[in-house]
């Protein structure tokens, strides 16, 4: 399964992203047959990245449009 996130300015730094990532990490988690959750982030976007990392995805992968494949394996 693939999320992906989009904050606007007035948003950012507020701990809604750190939420919007977790949440839907530890709810997939519980659906049979799911083994792996991804996200894909702009390479120059460092808060983006960041973001999952700190939720124990693994940077995984690249894509030629300069983005950043980040996987969470759930077992």
């Amino acid at each position: 399964m693939e999320i992906g996130y989009t904050l606007a300015p007035p948003a950012r730094g507020k701990g809604i992203g750190t939420t919007a990532v977790a949440g839907p990490g530890r709810m997939l988690a519980t659906v049979p047959g799911t083994r792996q959750v991804t996200a894909v982030t702009g390479a120059q976007n460092t808060p983006s990245r960041r973001l999952p990392e700190r939720q124990e995805f693994q940077i995984t992968g690249s894509h030629p449009a300069g983005q950043v494949r980040h996987t969470l394996g759930l077992g």
